[in-house]
Formats: structure tokens, sequence, C-alpha cells
């Protein structure tokens, strides 16, 4: 399991929930995403669009399986605004 705080997430919006699903959906493990005390499967869109009305700017990624610290990683990344690894 591997944990990641981003503290200063980008906004959500159709256009970054969208890259969101895309990269999670690139990974074997479960991920979520946890924020404002909604806690959302990353690999759902419906679910990561919910969040868009979520004030918090806090998220936690919490990802499950064997490649949980390379999925954790890139999806913080991707909420901080940073380029992904290749």
């Amino acid at each position: 399991m591997a944990k990641r705080l981003v503290e200063n997430a980008k906004r959500m919006n159709a256009d970054t929930a969208t890259r969101l699903v895309r990269l999670a959906g690139g990974f074997r493990s479960l991920i979520t995403l946890e924020t404002g005390g909604k806690q959302v499967n990353a690999k759902s869109l419906m679910g990561v669009m919910t969040l868009e009305e979520e004030k918090s700017r806090v998220v936690l990624v919490t990802a499950t399986g064997a490649d949980a610290g390379r999925a954790a990683d890139a999806v913080a990344a991707l909420l901080e605004g940073r380029p992904l690894a290749s």
C-alpha cells in the first residue's frame, strides 16, 4: 500500500478528471482519492467528477497492489500539476 498526501491539488474539472481516470486505468492497483470526507475510486470517471464540487484542496491518494508506489506517485503528480514521469 502506498499513500500520498497532496496538499494543494489542482481544481477538478472535466479535463483533469478524464486525464486522471485514464492515468489510473494504466495501473493494476486499486487507487482511491479522498477529500472532504468523500472517497472515490480513481478509475471511475463518475466518482472522480463528484470531487469537482469539493472545496478542499487536500487529497489523500491511496493505492493498493503490485504497482502501488508508482500509481500513487503518478496520480499525485497529476493532481499537483507536475510533469508525469515516463
